[in-house]
């Protein structure tokens, strides 16, 4: 019997997590309230943007408080990079959600 291996536990996964993609989006167009689906898409994408970011934020907060659980009385000096990623995930604006056109300015 074969057994398949995943590349989701061990060193495979933080590598894939930490890889830096060429993927740039753009802002989501604003749209005006005279055209009433084009403004609720404009408030449901922004909704999404604003949700995942909290989801980002809750992974970073998760990574910070395992990273805290496994080295103990060390935490100070071995979570420095756990912690300063929180950190600037908390001084964006928006968390680091992606803005529409009118919120840029």
């Amino acid at each position: 019997v074969k057994v398949k291996k995943f590349f989701f536990f061990g060193h495979h996964h933080k590598q894939r997590m930490n890889a830096k993609s060429d993927i740039r989006l753009e802002p989501y167009p604003y749209a005006e309230r005279s055209d009433p689906v084009a403004f609720s898409n404009y408030l449901e994408q922004r909704a999404r943007e604003v949700m995942i970011a909290i989801e980002i934020g809750k992974v970073l907060k998760e990574r910070m408080a395992d990273c805290y659980r496994r080295e103990g009385i060390n935490h100070g000096q071995n979570c420095k990079e756990e912690v300063q990623k929180y950190a600037d995930w908390m001084a964006k604006p928006n968390y680091g959600a992606l803005r529409g056109t009118e919120d840029q300015e």
